[in-house]
């Protein structure tokens, strides 16, 4: 717990004795200046105040007359934010809406969490005075420590509810309550400090960590990297301007917190990634296959583990994770942008026979894999830029061959395998795999993925068999099996 009364408040000489009743005043005067700091350190914005008639802060005590009547005599003449304040005792949850905060005593310590339900929806906030009012949802918690000071806890998570988010100053001198946000704020600060950066970002002092709207999370994680040096930089934080130019904001991230994602945005950006060398960080559930580097959503079935940690995306752009991070991690198993351009690649760099599908208008279908398809077709705006005339198609039985160019089949048993390399014989498609033995099935192409790496596999043979011809380009990048077609 962090002492602050003295600090904070100034009041020097100023213990909490309640063992003494000679200290009475005192220990009231004391209450009231910490309640009204608390209040006027959290900030209350002309738009919370609004929502009540009249010019006054009415502040409230819940059912105590004389904490309501010490405090108004403490308080008269004193302001918050910009308003008088104005002091009233109610005693019923309707009372509670004409409030802009609300008091609740040690000695009804109990009510809180109702309190609290009712304040949450009216967008009031609460402050309570026990150990576990913070935790019993109060947006503030205070208390007596054990060096008869008193101490204040703050729930981030109730602030949320009320739109209201505290002042740094506040958060900085309290203990915030831990919760799912909390550690994930944390969490993320601690992935990026045992993250080792790439030239030239290694060598500047400062790091520009950028958002791209303002949340609870974002201006908690704000908090927290702004207030101590990662590996000795200086942490910059920004949200971008969507309405501005987005690209010219981006060259100067040199991490990006992908926390409200539009698909074309996450695209475009993970497409640049070796360029910019910015250090990815998703939240939300299935990005960390999409690009990545970190992805603070996980699956529920996630074996334990804290985050998603992207291989791929590290070895594309020069960060180096600690190795230690990796006993935490989700390891995700292949990275859809480099998988995608890969099939791109195939596709427009292969010669089709003359009898074979209209290759001018290629239709790149996904057999039975719902999840594939929607993979790619979240980055189909960057895949057309690279193979403009593609389509990618969904199908799942032999009627919708007919209109595929190229079939791309993921892990299936060797019998399907077997029988799709069969109906590839009667429909004409180029047939491509990821999947093991792709070779005895009589693939053409097989996308192995393997650790940070992802291959593809050129099967001579069986392009000769069914009258492909790879081009130049597509060779230098591939493993041809079976021989050379130069």
């Amino acid at each position: 717990m962090k002492i602050f009364a003295f600090i904070l408040l100034g009041l020097l000489s100023i213990y909490h004795n309640p063992a003494k009743s000679t200290e009475f005043a005192d220990e009231a005067s004391l209450r009231s200046a910490v309640i009204m700091k608390l209040l006027h350190t959290v900030g209350l914005q002309e738009t919370d105040l609004s929502r009540i008639e009249g010019e006054d802060f009415n502040l409230c005590v819940y059912k105590s007359f004389p904490t309501y009547r010490n405090i108004k005599k403490n308080t008269a003449g004193e302001t918050l934010s910009n308003r008088p304040v104005a002091v009233f005792n109610v005693s019923s949850a309707a009372e509670i809406s004409q409030c802009h905060a609300i008091y609740v005593g040690a000695s009804h310590s109990s009510a809180i969490a109702q309190t609290v339900r009712v304040a949450n929806k009216e967008r009031v906030v609460v402050v309570g005075e026990s150990r576990n009012a913070a935790k019993l949802g109060a947006h503030l918690g205070m208390f007596v420590g054990d060096k008869n000071l008193y101490e204040f806890e703050l729930n981030l998570d109730s602030f949320a509810r009320i739109g209201v988010f505290p002042q740094a100053g506040l958060i900085e001198l309290g203990t915030v309550i831990s919760s799912h946000m909390v550690q994930k704020a944390k969490l993320m600060r601690s992935l990026v400090g045992y993250t080792e950066w790439p030239k030239p970002v290694s060598a500047s002092p400062n790091l520009t960590f950028c958002a791209e709207y303002k949340d609870f999370f974002t201006e908690y994680s704000r908090y927290l990297f702004t207030q101590k040096p990662i590996q000795s930089k200086t942490t910059q934080f920004q949200y971008l301007d969507l309405s501005g130019d987005e690209k010219q904001q981006l060259n100067k991230c040199d991490i990006l917190l992908l926390n409200g994602y539009k698909n074309s945005r996450l695209a475009s950006t993970v497409f640049a990634r070796e360029k910019r060398k910015m250090l990815l960080i998703g939240d939300a559930l299935g990005l960390g296959d999409k690009g990545v580097h970190y992805n603070l959503t996980l699956p529920d079935d996630n074996g334990g583990r804290r985050f998603e940690i992207n291989l791929f995306a590290f070895e594309q752009t020069g960060h180096l994770p600690h190795y230690q991070l990796l006993n935490s991690a989700l390891i995700v198993q292949r990275d859809i942008p480099l998988f995608s351009i890969l099939l791109a690649k195939a596709v427009k760099y292969t010669i089709w026979p003359i009898d074979g599908p209209a290759a001018n208008s290629p239709n790149l279908c996904v057999w039975r894999k719902e999840d594939e398809f929607e993979s790619l077709s979240f980055f189909n705006v960057e895949i057309r830029k690279f193979n403009q005339d593609m389509n990618i198609l969904n199908v799942s039985d032999e009627s919708n061959l007919p209109q595929c160019s190229a079939l791309l089949v993921s892990n299936v048993t060797f019998d399907t395998a077997a029988e799709l390399s069969s109906l590839q014989q009667k429909y004409g498609f180029l047939l491509i795999t990821n999947t093991g033995d792709a070779g005895k099935v009589g693939a053409h192409y097989n996308l192995k993925v393997a650790h940070k790496k992802i291959t593809l596999e050129l099967f001579e043979d069986n392009m000769k068999k069914a009258g492909f011809k790879p081009q130049k380009v597509i060779m230098d990048e591939s493993v041809v099996i079976g021989g050379s077609l130069k």
